[in-house]
């Protein structure tokens, strides 16, 4: 019985060793000074959600750096960004130096929100919508897009609107020409007082 345990101990040991977490540090560079704060900001926060663990190889970790680095760029405008990524792994150590240029920013060639219903001409509603960010000629950012969705569903139940809907909610990226579209429609009731909203928002990638 102790030769048996004693063999488990040893078989198992390797398993446990391999699942460690390793350390894992990132060096965030711009050989074209072209990479703002925002950027950089939101570049280390995505990759601060990478799990890496001793049994992963470089070419994995690779992989989800590429894919973190490109969700967190794009999220904020900047699909025509490129980056080089230089690796080097020990025992329990990962080191990664990503070079990034940004490119040109993503900006909108047509932004169209519309309010329509019996609500459309009031003037919280139309205030709100005067204040959004998101206009022709602007970076896209599809963070800003939901602030101002979620915006407009906060002053809904404020002001006493619980009945409504997105007729239709959508960005659309053109990766080619490096250019986006976005469209908003709301249908604004007062039936029941109010307005309830459903979102569908489609990010398309045009090529």
């Amino acid at each position: 019985m102790k030769l048996l345990c004693l063999l488990i101990f040893i078989i198992t040991l390797p398993l446990s060793v391999m699942a460690k977490d390793i350390s894992v540090s990132y060096q965030i560079i711009s050989s074209d000074k072209s990479l703002t704060s925002e950027a950089k900001n939101n570049v280390t926060l995505f990759l601060k959600e990478i799990d890496v663990k001793g049994r992963h190889n470089v070419s994995y970790w690779r992989k989800r750096i590429i894919k973190q680095c490109t969700s967190a760029l794009q999220a904020i405008g900047y699909y025509a960004a490129t980056f080089n990524i230089t690796t080097d792994k020990s025992a329990y150590k990962f080191d990664a130096i990503i070079d990034i240029r940004l490119g040109q920013p993503t900006l909108l060639t047509s932004a169209t929100f519309v309010l329509q219903g019996s609500g459309q001409q009031d003037p919280t509603f139309l205030a709100l919508k005067n204040s959004f960010a998101l206009i022709k000629g602007a970076k896209i950012n599809h963070g800003q897009f939901e602030d101002n969705k979620a915006a407009f569903a906060i002053l809904a139940l404020e002001q006493g609107y619980f009945d409504g809907k997105w007729l239709r909610s959508e960005v659309k990226v053109n990766i080619k020409q490096n250019n986006a579209q976005l469209v908003g429609l709301l249908n604004v009731l007062s039936a029941h007082n109010g307005v309830a909203y459903y979102y569908c928002v489609r990010i398309r990638n045009l090529t």
